[in-house]
């Protein structure tokens, strides 16, 4: 009988060890069932950030496509644009080339220009980078030797986003800046008012 009870008591302690061992385990479980249900919940959140980051990808690259379309169609006008007023400019540049001496001294000779011919020549002093309002500061201006060339070899990508602005409020725009009202007042202003419009046409 003592044997028995013996093995009852050695038996319900075995039965408490597991116990315990099985508590741990359990606990053990729990932790890994939960670390494995915050590793699912990240990877759903994962995808549905990679999900929202394709579709916004996607979109962007539609925008791309749509944008690279109407660059290529503006620049296609742009170009078809340039290739109208091209002949202008150096049509102009031809003008100027034709200028003789002797008008170039009529122009100079003016004490009091005409206000047409002093507009035209203050255009084109500040297309030139010269710009000034005063007539004896022209003169000295036109009587150099470079006068023509300079006009001649002018390059239109060196005309500022400032000096196009001001050539058209202050220029352009005017009445008396034509080639009808100059060619009255100087032969020698026709063909340099055809170049600087020429040029803000490019």
């Amino acid at each position: 009988m003592n044997v028995g009870l013996g093995k009852i008591a050695e038996t319900v302690e075995q039965v408490e060890e597991m116990q315990k061992s099985l508590a741990v385990k359990s606990q053990e479980l729990q932790t890994k069932n939960e670390a494995a249900n915050a590793k699912l919940r990240q990877m759903d959140k994962n995808q549905n950030e990679a999900e929202q980051k394709k579709i916004q990808s996607q979109e962007i690259q539609s925008v791309l496509e749509q944008q690279t379309v109407a660059i290529a169609a503006k620049k296609k006008d742009m170009m078809q644009n340039l290739d109208q007023v091209k002949p202008a400019v150096i049509d102009a540049q031809q003008a100027v080339k034709g200028i003789s001496k002797q008008h170039l001294v009529e122009l100079r000779s003016f004490s009091n220009p005409p206000a047409p011919v002093k507009l035209a020549l203050e255009a084109i002093c500040l297309l030139l980078g010269e710009a000034t309002f005063d007539w004896k500061t022209i003169r000295s201006i036109i009587v150099r030797k470079n006068f023509i060339p300079t006009i001649v070899n002018f390059s239109t990508e060196d005309i500022s986003d400032s000096v196009r602005d001001q050539m058209i409020t202050k220029y352009i725009s005017k009445p008396d800046f034509n080639f009808e009202r100059v060619n009255t007042a100087s032969v020698a202003c026709r063909p340099l008012v055809k170049w600087a419009t020429a040029q803000m046409s490019y």
